[in-house]
């Protein structure tokens, strides 16, 4: 049996030498054997460089996968799985926020016959602003996706090959570990603790946590858009039959002239007509979206291995 365990890297070029130490006494007692993929998304500083001197002393174990650019985690994360080998594939940051030594618990998870294995961070040593932030996206998240996940960005996660397989190419993968658990109902959660990291400082900043955000509900809203058709369209008939029933009674002397009235009608009528074509706009260009998404859309600069 095959452990391939990817970590996306972008500038942690002072932490990784740590980390990755720790990752090889991780793994040393494994009976399976274990690929470690390293992907680099696009880092300035030597990054890469650390990975190849480690390449050098362990040349069986360690690969590294460039990305010509900084592309971002979860593209860097989605370029690791597609080029996992393992029947067990698990992610872990490379950040030293968490010990490698827990990759053992989720691997044993997955041998055990589970196909999803979450990590829940606890004894978070977080600002409050990232945790209130934290806490906002989980709640939405189980809101949005009906799963009752605990945790649903921690990067320490455990995948079986299957799993891996109906997420390979798919190239919306912000929340992989969604994903990944909207396609089995074998899905197992760790507690994990996350301690701060050796050097420099998170890069989830505002703007970052923001887009995530964004990117989080547009992404589980896929049906919005066509509930916004069928509100303007309600809403048209509702004008329509409103107009329809003024005039009725305007004609047979029930109700006197009322410009707010006639205001009101032509006011929801034109409403449920740009509900109508927002929702139009909006399905078309998720439609072009998701045309588009079969597009690759990290390319690999190159692949280091012996």
């Amino acid at each position: 049996m095959l452990v391939s365990i990817v970590v996306p890297v972008y500038n942690e070029a002072q932490v990784l030498p740590i980390f990755i130490e720790s990752l090889l006494k991780a793994t040393k007692g494994w009976s399976e054997d274990t690929e470690i993929t390293f992907v680099d998304d696009g880092s300035t500083d030597e990054t890469a460089e650390v990975v190849k001197a480690h390449i050098d002393k362990v040349p069986s174990k360690i690969r590294l996968i460039r990305l010509s650019k900084n592309y971002g985690q979860a593209i860097a994360l989605s370029a690791g799985l597609d080029n996992a080998k393992g029947d067990i594939v698990l992610t872990i940051d490379g950040d030293m926020e968490f010990d490698p030594h827990v990759l053992a618990t989720f691997k044993q998870k997955i041998i055990e016959g589970f196909d999803v294995v979450s990590g829940v961070r606890v004894s978070k040593k977080a600002s409050f602003f990232r945790k209130t932030c934290s806490f906002f996206v989980n709640r939405l998240g189980k809101c949005l996706t009906g799963l009752r996940l605990k945790d649903l960005s921690c990067p320490v996660n455990g995948f079986s090959r299957s799993v891996v397989e109906r997420l390979k190419g798919r190239q919306e993968l912000s929340f992989l570990k969604i994903r990944a658990a909207k396609l089995t109902k074998k899905v197992a959660e760790i507690e994990i603790n996350q301690a701060q990291r050796p050097n420099g400082k998170s890069r989830y900043d505002f703007i970052r946590l923001f887009s995530l955000f964004i990117e989080f509900v547009i992404s589980y809203l896929r049906h919005t858009f066509q509930y916004i058709m069928v509100f303007g369209l309600i809403i048209i008939f509702l004008s329509i039959f409103s107009g329809i029933l003024y005039l009725f009674f305007r004609i047979i002397g029930l109700i006197s002239p009322s410009a707010t009235l006639q205001v009101i009608v032509f006011l929801a009528f034109f409403t449920g007509w740009q509900s109508v074509i927002l929702g139009f706009l909006g399905e078309y260009l998720l439609r072009i979206h998701g045309l588009l998404s079969e597009r690759p859309v990290y390319k690999i600069k190159e692949v280091i291995e012996k």
